[in-house]
């Protein structure tokens, strides 16, 4: 069988047709690809709807179906259902065996502009991409960058060649064969950058003119199915320090001629190089959730764990959630009807039995003295207030005593200090006095006596 290689050249074809609506690279500027916006739904000028711009990128595949112009209009709807070509094959993940052009789905939100060859379909076959040298100047030196991707799912190897041309000039700068053997499953897709400095004093590149770069694609070895192959991250600027592209004599180039001192916001760490390109920088930047404000980025930065609610006794405050935007938050306080023990409180909301900062009121803490007296015993040593005595007694007119009573007193007074009363000219045994009133009881001077108790008691209260 013949051996045919598959070859991805980079052509500088110089020209002098007018240029079209294509990119133009400036001085101190960078043309970048990564076709975020494709989806393999065909070309048109502008490139809208998730297609190619036709005035910068045509196809020849080997047929009529396959093959495009600049500035052509090859117009494949998005829904699965409506009828594809083999110049929009729509989105995949690099798996389908129809031939075509596809917006291949190389990684997480990552798409990237691919082929599948099969039989008459571009093996061999073109993909070609222009733009025009809008420096001002003659390019002398260009820089070139794009990563090669292929889906190894398919038992044919396939050789990549890049070549770079100017006019009848030609130089190789990279040359590469897929494996002839399938990788095991599951398949993902290889991404292998290529860079290239392209030295073009003695051919320099008109001020104004249109280069070409075209990628070419044909088999190598092996037989069978072919793999599915990818571009994707183009990069094309001159050659400088600071144009993103590590060229010769560069150690770095993170596409700027700034020394930075921290990493953008939002990295923890990074690598980054200086201003003339000379030395890689290992930086630290800041993110959120570092304890740190990163103004203007940030609102606020409460560390890894960011409060949930407020202190202890505020209702409510400003928060920071996790995204570093502040928020408003709540928080407990005496009053709000749940029992925070972990803040002493013992009960909640106040009340009858809970006082204003929240603790239990005991039954009885605040009582008093009751009227019945000092233990319970009467007053006044124990002589009630009524002894015995009614208030509204009246004392009989023969009670006083006469004027003629005689009244006998012993001189001797018993050691007890007991006092004897005659009730009835009858001495009683009192070991003390004896007093008699000739003829009358007793009863009526123990009435006065009553009374003059009585009348005392009363003044006292």
């Amino acid at each position: 069988m013949r051996s045919r290689y598959l070859l991805v050249c980079a052509l500088l074809a110089l020209t002098s047709a007018p240029a079209l609506a294509q990119r133009s690279l400036t001085a101190d500027g960078v043309i970048e690809e990564d076709f975020s916006a494709y989806r393999g739904t065909g070309l048109d000028p502008g490139g809208t709807d998730g297609r190619l711009d036709s005035d910068e990128w045509r196809f020849d595949g080997g047929s009529a179906e396959s093959t495009s112009d600049f500035g052509d209009t090859v117009v494949y709807t998005m829904p699965a259902a409506a009828p594809a070509g083999v110049l929009g094959q729509r989105t995949d993940p690099g798996s389908r065996t129809s031939g075509g052009v596809y917006a291949y789905v190389v990684g997480t939100d990552d798409f990237a502009l691919g082929i599948k060859p099969t039989g008459p379909l571009f093996t061999p076959g073109t993909i070609h991409f222009r733009f025009t040298n809008g420096t001002g100047a003659p390019i002398t030196s260009l820089d070139v960058s794009f990563d090669f991707l292929v889906f190894n799912n398919q038992p044919r190897g396939q050789a990549f060649v890049a070549e770079l041309r100017v006019g009848d000039d030609s130089a190789e700068i990279f040359s590469t064969v897929t494996p002839a053997e399938a990788d095991p499953a599951p398949v993902t897709w290889t991404r292998q950058t290529v860079r290239a400095t392209l030295d073009l004093d003695a051919t320099p590149i008109a001020d104004g003119a249109t280069v070409e770069l075209v990628w070419s694609t044909d088999d190598a070895t092996g037989s069978g199915s072919r793999d599915a192959l990818a571009i994707d991250n183009l990069v094309i600027a001159t050659t400088r320090c600071g144009n993103g592209i590590i060229s010769e004599g560069d150690v770095c180039d993170d596409g700027n001629t700034v020394t930075e001192t921290a990493c953008p916001y939002g990295e923890a760490t990074c690598t980054l190089c200086n201003a003339d390109c000379s030395m890689e920088l290992e930086l630290m930047g800041g993110v959120c959730g570092d304890g740190t404000v990163d103004t203007p980025d940030e609102q606020c930065d409460e560390g890894d764990t960011p409060r949930t609610a407020c202190d202890y006794g505020t209702m409510t405050c400003t928060g920071c959630n996790t995204d570093c935007e502040e928020i408003e938050l709540m928080g407990p306080y005496c009053g709000d009807s749940i029992v925070q023990e972990a803040e002493g409180e013992e009960c909640d909301p106040p009340g009858e039995t809970c006082s204003a900062t929240c603790q239990t009121i005991a039954p009885g803490e605040d009582g008093g003295v009751g009227d019945a007296g000092v233990d319970g015993g009467p007053m006044d040593g124990g002589v009630e207030e009524d002894a015995g005595v009614d208030e509204d007694a009246s004392v009989p007119a023969d009670a006083s005593v006469p004027p003629d009573a005689a009244i006998t007193t012993d001189a001797s007074t018993p050691a007890d200090g007991g006092v004897g009363v005659d009730a009835g000219g009858t001495e009683e045994d009192s070991g003390g006095c004896g007093c008699s009133t000739p003829g009358r009881s007793g009863l009526p001077s123990l009435l006065v006596l009553g009374l003059f108790v009585g009348m005392a008691l009363r003044r006292r209260r």
